[in-house]
């Protein structure tokens, strides 16, 4: 292969930047993500990780929560600011304070390094599955959906999120869990298990801190719509179960040139005059 078809294909992969202290650690995560045909960008300081993360804007950011020249939060905000890359943590399972502070920070995922070796590999295997980078396909007409639920107005094309007029600014994660909601009311109302929560993180039931790591992604979820888990004004907590989003969704199909505020606002004129429709998704307000 030539040169320039070479530099041509390397585009094309999904760009990981690995920072990790140990040389032995670094070195298995980049043959996992090589073996999944990733374009793997090694680092070993928190500032040549923000370096790298504005070179070559990555899908993914793994992080050591070991890092010397700076706290693993304080980069997390920096690197929100650079890239919408989800942002995966490697930390010791007692560190359950930078683990938490990461979450609040906009970290995506978590790795515990006191997993067995071979429970390590399977965790790393998974986050770098070449499949997690797709990105699903476009439709080939240029309307889309929108969701709105009272005040709240979803746009999942967009990423954007608002309640009222103010924007809200969700993680990748805590976006997924959302939308996670947002299907599970409209096929039904039903429940959303713990389990499949969990395993849309990319952990199992049996993990204690896969648990842990989505009661921390739902309390911020929770806190930036502004409701409390106390007294929920969407989201309900089945004790045992899982979670239930309460109100009824409505789907609006717009133009992909309209904003989406601009799509709720206008919606009132449901008849064959504009290029979008209403579309009442009913689902239990159980």
């Amino acid at each position: 292969m030539k040169t320039n078809e070479r530099t041509a294909a390397a585009s094309n992969q999904p760009r990981v930047v690995v920072a990790q202290c140990e040389r032995v650690a670094r070195e298995v995560t980049l043959s996992l993500g090589q073996a999944n045909g990733l374009s793997m960008v090694p680092v070993e300081s928190a500032r040549a990780v923000v370096e790298q993360v504005s070179a070559v804007q990555p899908q993914l950011v793994v992080l050591d929560s070991r890092l010397p020249d700076a706290t693993t939060p304080y980069l997390i905000r920096q690197l929100r600011a650079l890239t919408p890359a989800r942002i995966a943590v490697i930390a010791s399972h007692g560190d359950i304070e930078t683990r938490i502070a990461s979450f609040e920070a906009g970290a995506d995922n978590y790795i515990d390094t006191g997993l067995s070796p071979r429970e390590l590999r399977a965790r790393l295997r998974a986050l770098l599955r070449r499949d997690a980078f797709a990105q699903p396909a476009k439709r080939p007409s240029t309307v889309r959906s929108i969701y709105t639920c009272g005040e709240l107005t979803v746009d999942p094309a967009g990423h954007r999120v608002t309640v009222g007029v103010e924007d809200v600014e969700l993680t990748r994660t805590e976006f997924s869990i959302l939308m996670a909601l947002f299907a599970a009311q409209i096929q039904g109302g039903r429940v959303l298990g713990r389990e499949a929560l969990i395993h849309r993180l990319g952990g199992t039931e049996a993990d204690r801190s896969a648990q842990r790591t989505l009661e921390v992604h739902m309390a911020n979820l929770r806190r930036k719509l502004g409701e409390k888990a106390s007294a929920p004004r969407w989201i309900r907590t089945v004790r045992g179960v899982g979670y239930q989003w309460v109100e009824p969704i409505q789907a609006i199909e717009v133009d992909g040139s309209q904003s989406a505020r601009g799509a709720k606002d206008e919606d009132a004129t449901d008849g064959d005059e504009g290029p979008r429709r209403r579309l009442h998704l009913v689902g239990s307000a159980g």
